[in-house]
């Protein structure tokens, strides 16, 4: 379906490039891919938002504190270089 859009003439320039670099005339395609990946992490976003909400309270305030009191204690550790 053709519709109309407005972008800046950098992301243009940027677009028409990477066009021509995969031998392509126009930039419909790489459109279509953006939107699809955005699409897809705002449907992951969302599985992620609603995985955590199920998690709330799924430990108690103990095993909070215990997780809590090894991760303080892990960053006050000198991470070896080598």
């Amino acid at each position: 379906m053709r519709t109309t859009i407005e972008i800046k003439p950098e992301h243009r320039e940027k677009l028409a490039g990477l066009a021509a670099s995969r031998g392509e005339r126009g930039f419909s395609k790489i459109i279509g891919e953006a939107l699809e990946n955005y699409l897809q992490s705002l449907k992951s976003n969302k599985k992620d938002a609603e995985r955590l909400e199920e998690l709330a309270g799924s430990i108690s305030p103990e095993e909070a504190e215990a997780m809590q009191k090894l991760v303080r204690e892990c960053r006050e550790e000198p991470w070896r270089t080598f």
